[in-house]
């Protein structure tokens, strides 16, 4: 895999990731954890996840202390190499807490719910494009040729609800 795929990679990994980090982090940071240590906690309870994300931060952790170093300056240098816009917002945060000592836990509430709207437009977008995508063979969007053949579900992620259709007959350009 050359370098720019790779890059992108590790990218998506980080921003799939990141949502789940930040809504951890405020929790640990809400039953009375200090930063540096809810790191460490945050760390050591996804130690076995091979996400670039986590592996990367359990280093960066394990650099720390054997070093004695600032994990939130260390964390901050890892984004500016990371290529993620969302993980340096993330990182700019941490520093910015720790330099200043502002609430943090309210800081990454706000972020954590800018980090879901992202993931939540992404995925709108990817099924948007997958609907609106033609089969080759038929000339019919995909959705029509699934559901001839299994039914389908339909989630709603906004409403939270689901529709379920079984045994529709499908006519040339819609079901009937």
């Amino acid at each position: 895999m050359n370098a720019k795929k790779q890059l992108q990679k590790n990218r998506r990994e980080i921003e799939s990731a990141l949502p789940d980090i930040v809504f951890q982090l405020i929790l640990l940071l809400n039953s009375g954890m200090v930063l540096s240590r809810a790191l460490k906690e945050l760390c050591d309870a996804n130690g076995e996840s091979s996400n670039y994300l986590y592996v990367n931060l359990s280093e960066i952790m394990k650099l720390c202390a054997d070093s004695n170093s600032s994990a939130v300056h260390e964390i901050y240098k890892f984004a500016g190499k990371s290529g993620s816009r969302s993980f340096m917002r993330f990182a700019s945060l941490l520093v910015q807490s720790s330099d200043h000592g502002s609430a943090l836990a309210e800081k990454l509430d706000s972020e954590r719910n800018h980090l879901w709207q992202e993931r939540l437009a992404f995925a709108k977008t990817k099924a948007k494009e997958a609907y609106e995508e033609l089969d080759p063979v038929t000339g019919k969007p995909p959705f029509w040729k699934s559901a001839a053949y299994n039914g389908v579900v339909v989630w709603d992620i906004d409403d939270s609800d689901y529709i379920k259709l079984r045994e529709v007959d499908f006519g040339e350009r819609e079901a009937i």
